[in-house]
């Protein structure tokens, strides 16, 4: 499986639509009601033996923030102390930062105060086989 394929299969594990951070959600969902909620992550390919930072965001619309912080607490649970998944050429470890929070509320940048946003701060390490 190659490393685009592996990052989406990964973040789509989670039982939320995950899209790469630079998808056109609006476009690819028509009703604003079913957008949500959902996850967008960065992907990358091409960078082995060198760690790299991620930001992955979940999305959900919700007078409060319980869904979304069981959804964070069990992204957190399931990655633990790291994973490593098989790819083509290699393995692709995710773990979570040592220097950073691994969850937190940001600003959603949408004037309706439901829409809630929680930014999970993990780094990926394609290692050669």
């Amino acid at each position: 499986m190659n490393t685009w394929q592996a990052q989406y299969d990964f973040w789509s594990s989670f039982g939320l639509p995950a899209y790469n951070e630079f998808t056109s959600i609006d476009e690819e969902i028509v009703n604003e009601q079913d957008k949500f909620p959902y996850l967008t992550y960065e992907a990358f390919s091409g960078v082995y033996d060198q760690v790299r930072a991620v930001n992955v965001s979940l999305w959900y619309r919700s007078a409060t923030w319980e869904d979304i912080s069981l959804k964070a607490d069990q992204i957190g649970t399931a990655i633990g102390e790291g994973v490593t998944l098989p790819v083509d050429g290699g393995m692709m470890w995710i773990h979570k930062s040592n220097t950073t929070p691994f969850a937190q509320p940001v600003d959603t940048g949408y004037a309706d105060k439901q829409i809630k946003r929680i930014n999970l701060l993990v780094e990926i390490e394609f290692l050669k086989s």
